[in-house]
């Protein structure tokens, strides 16, 4: 698979992970100091994730031979960075799709990272001349999806899903989350309480999702329809935003006041729309 042109920039800009400080004046500009280095051809960043300062977190993946690659992590403490392992690093083909949200914090110490599975499929799409593709169909989740929880000083596991892959992730509050994916029936969100996860159905194909208060929000499609739009998710309801047109919305951010930008793709390759306040 290829990687969607706005996370395939991200990667082959992203060399370096930046951070910005204050200058000594408060008259004088904010400057950028290089806090993490990759090695070139080597590894990926793909993932950011700050709780503050002193705490921020990179994911990536380092390329190895014969197309695989590994997820490697990186934290910073705003004096020096380390790598951290996790419990595993699954194999996977270079280059598969970066989408959703892989690293989520609300704080040093409530910090999440998606490790996605992959699901398996049966069929193949016709190639005939004048026949209709019909897509492949999900059979199963071949790779397992894991989601870890920093401790800090290192990764755990905190939940591992057979059944479902989980593409995005949440950190909500002091202690919460929620994790958002599909199963062969349809889109499902997990939900963390700070002491258990819990599975229900939901409407929406989460394609990206960010914590905002209380509430998460997302942007994807509708399971029904197939419209892409913008959703607000308090935990029990979820709240279509207006205003967002896109055939397809692939990511989302605040604009630092009251209002959200969205990207997406149309007919054009990139089209922005900014949602109302």
């Amino acid at each position: 698979m290829r990687r969607g042109p706005v996370r395939t920039a991200f990667a082959l800009i992203t060399v370096l992970v930046m951070a910005c400080v204050a200058s000594a004046s408060a008259v004088e500009p904010l400057w950028w100091k290089t806090v993490l280095r990759a090695e070139a051809g080597h590894v990926r960043f793909y993932a950011f994730a700050a709780a503050s300062s002193r705490a921020a977190w990179v994911l990536g993946e380092r390329i190895g031979r014969r197309g695989y690659a590994r997820p490697v992590s990186y934290h910073w403490d705003g004096e020096r960075r380390r790598s951290s392992a996790l419990p595993s690093e699954p194999t996977y083909p270079r280059g598969e799709d970066v989408v959703g949200t892989r690293l989520s914090a609300s704080g040093a110490r409530n910090t999440w990272l998606l490790l996605p599975g992959e699901f398996g499929y049966a069929g193949e799409e016709p190639e005939e001349c004048g026949l209709t593709p019909v897509p492949p169909e999900k059979r199963r989740a071949d790779r397992p999806s894991r989601l870890l929880r920093w401790t800090g000083s290192g990764w755990e596991d905190s939940l591992t899903v057979e059944d479902a892959v989980l593409m995005s992730v949440v950190a909500v509050g002091s202690g919460g989350a929620w994790a958002f994916g599909e199963d062969l029936r349809g889109p499902v969100v997990f939900r963390y309480d700070g002491t258990k996860w819990t599975k229900k159905s939901g409407p929406v194909r989460v394609h990206d999702a960010e914590a905002r208060g209380s509430e998460a929000w997302v942007v994807g499609e509708s399971a029904v329809a197939r419209r892409a739009g913008a959703w607000r998710f308090d935990g029990a309801f979820w709240r279509r935003e207006q205003g967002v047109e896109g055939r397809q919305l692939i990511s989302q951010a605040a604009d630092g006041q009251d209002g959200r930008y969205a990207v997406g793709m149309r007919m054009s390759p990139l089209a922005t729309a900014s949602s109302p306040g």
